[in-house]
């Protein structure tokens, strides 16, 4: 994906999903790269999580989703929440970078197959959405996703205040919950900056809003993170060996967390396609042990 937002439906990403079929099957980790749409069938372990974010919806208007620095926020939304979503009807408009909100709309819009019909009005925020659900008699989910990147590339307080005027007439003037979901995703260190800016222009923003916290990923989760994805493989097929994944693999990556209690989706990645790659390299069926501790130790230093 590329571009300042994204946004479609159900048929978008099933097109997306099937012009880079052929490259997903392939490679079943993501190494340093972040979860996108298009690797919804490879992204594992979060499927409770996606199911709570979900039933939160349609009891708020707003759905902040707070949690540390490559905790899996981005993946867990392009490839878990935003297919999930638009499988049951949902379409989807995505922010991820920040320098004039409005501005970005207007030019996503105008060559958007899906939105290009109002690109005559997105003079505000409020216009554009309140059109497109009443029109089209959609359900639509508005993401702000690395919503931190609005307060640092944003420096002018009165752009930023002019964006935050626009979400507050979306939430008290127009559209209600059974139309439009706002979901914003930020590191956990500027949730307090979030909060101060907002709720001075807001006062009922944290009591119309749900807070929450993702955490790094149990045992679990990451066991299915592991697995799961290299049962997706078509062509080079390497398997894995319970044993190893259960007594080895996951305690080493788990004795690498603070507290060794969790494990962090990029270190699990980082690792995974490490042992992955020397598997096809020297021609074996399954991940195997060799190297492993050399691997996870290496890995703490990206």
């Amino acid at each position: 994906m590329t571009g300042d937002i994204i946004a479609g439906n159900k048929t978008i990403i099933n097109n997306i999903i099937q012009q880079t079929a052929k490259q997903i099957v392939t490679a079943p980790y993501k190494f340093l790269s972040s979860y996108d749409i298009s690797d919804r069938d490879i992204f594992f372990g979060r499927e409770a999580v996606i199911e709570q974010i979900v039933g939160k919806l349609p009891r708020y208007k707003t759905l902040v989703i707070n949690g540390r620095s490559g905790s899996g926020k981005t993946s867990l939304i392009n490839a878990g929440l935003i297919p999930h979503l638009a499988e049951n009807g949902y379409h989807y408009l995505s922010f991820r970078e920040y320098s004039g909100p409005l501005r970005q709309l207007r030019e996503h819009v105008a060559h958007n197959d899906v939105f290009k019909a109002y690109a005559d009005q997105t003079d505000s925020l409020t216009q554009f959405l309140k059109a497109v659900t009443r029109q089209q008699n959609m359900r639509l989910v508005v993401i702000f996703d690395q919503f931190e990147r609005f307060f640092v590339n944003i420096l002018d307080t009165n752009i930023r205040t002019q964006f935050i005027q626009e979400i507050k007439a979306c939430l008290e003037r127009y559209l209600s919950g059974a139309e439009l979901d706002l979901v914003f995703a930020l590191r956990e260190e500027f949730f307090g900056q979030l909060t101060r800016e907002f709720v001075a222009h807001i006062p009922t923003f944290l009591k119309e809003a749900d807070l929450f916290n993702l955490e790094p990923l149990n045992r679990d989760e990451a066991r299915k993170a592991i697995i799961c994805p290299l049962e997706c493989l078509t062509t080079v097929k390497i398997g894995y060996d319970e044993t190893f994944v259960d007594e080895v693999l996951l305690p080493g990556l788990m004795g690498e967390s603070v507290g060794g209690l969790a494990i962090d989706p990029p270190h699990l990645q980082i690792v995974c396609n490490q042992l992955y790659e020397k598997a096809k390299e020297q021609n074996t069926a399954k991940l195997e042990r060799g190297g492993v501790v050399e691997i996870i130790d290496a890995s703490v230093d990206f």
